[in-house]
């Protein structure tokens, strides 16, 4: 579909052909996000009117609204963007025979590229199975060389292959200069190794109910003591008696004895608590699971290195 109309820059005739009969189409979704953008354009509000013909053209490829998605983009400065939009723009003009829309397009796209800087990388294994290069953040199809344009400054470059060294390396390009970086064959397999440290997470929860369990045994043998403390002074002291068999008190003595068994019996189940505890704390340690690591070779045209990659 051809959208009519002015854009942002510019206002080139159309035509098309209609039966006499043919009642005129409802607009659009994209139409109306089109006219929206147009509007939006007109008052100054670049942002507004890019967001506009981005969704337009989402819905409905038209080339009025490329063309104005273009102009907007380079007034936001996304140079590189509105660059290609317009060469794509030129492109399809031609193929229709719109050669007005394919001079302006084309004419634009030229002034664009001279103020960008010309990449060129070129590709030691381009078929390798899974290989991905980006330029400067933007992901490119693996060719034996590989051309783009993009905003001049520092530039990186990265090539990826599954288990393999990845390359990155930076350049300095200015606008309407030209570099090139040179992607050699990549290394041998990634090393990967398991160490033998476990799960942090698991390991500091082992120890915390270890340490609860320490303080269980602490307060049980607390507790203990102090039972058999206060069994040892009732039985000796002037309330009870020993005799053959066992131990006759008053009823002053049966409530002190009944009052240390108590305090006996609390030091048992502390006792047993804290077995429990750490018998949990050896299981938690135990089967904790063990994170696993993988040492990555990185190479740049500087240096050699690794990256480590963990494994939650």
């Amino acid at each position: 579909m051809t959208r009519l109309g002015c854009t942002l820059v510019y206002c080139l005739a159309t035509s098309s052909l209609a039966h006499a009969d043919e009642l005129p189409k409802p607009p659009t979704e994209a139409d109306r996000l089109f006219e929206e953008g147009r509007a939006f354009a007109k008052e100054g509000k670049i942002a507004e009117a890019c967001a506009r013909f981005t969704k337009s053209f989402e819905i409905d490829h038209a080339l009025g609204t490329e063309l104005n998605l273009a102009d907007c983009e380079e007034k936001l400065g996304h140079l590189r963007l509105a660059w290609r939009l317009f060469l794509a723009a030129a492109d399809e003009s031609q193929r229709s025979d719109d050669t007005k829309r394919t001079e302006f397009a084309r004419s634009r796209a030229e002034a664009l590229a001279a103020r960008l800087t010309e990449v060129v990388v070129n590709v030691a294994q381009p078929t390798a199975p899974g290989l991905a290069i980006t330029i400067a953040g933007h992901p490119m199809e693996p060719a034996p060389v590989i051309r783009d344009r993009t905003e001049p400054g520092e530039i990186e470059i990265v090539a990826t292959l599954p288990e393999r060294p990845t390359f990155k390396t930076s350049v300095s390009g200015a606008a309407g200069a030209s570099v090139s970086v040179d992607v050699p064959a990549f290394g041998a397999r990634v090393i990967r190794v398991v160490p033998t440290h476990r799960r942090k997470s698991r390991v500091y929860l082992a120890w915390g109910v270890g340490a609860a369990g320490a303080l269980s045994a602490i307060a049980g043998s607390v507790f203990a003591f102090e039972g058999r403390s206060e069994y040892n002074t009732t039985v000796d002291g002037p309330h009870c008696g020993r005799v053959t068999g066992g131990v006759v008190c008053d009823d002053v003595g049966d409530v002190k004895l009944a009052d240390a068994q108590e305090r006996a019996d609390v030091g048992t189940v502390f006792a047993i608590g804290s077995g429990a505890l750490l018998i949990g704390a050896a299981v938690l340690y135990l089967t904790a699971p063990r994170d696993r690591v993988t040492l990555v070779p990185s190479a740049t045209t500087d240096h050699v290195g690794l990256a480590v990659r963990t494994a939650f």
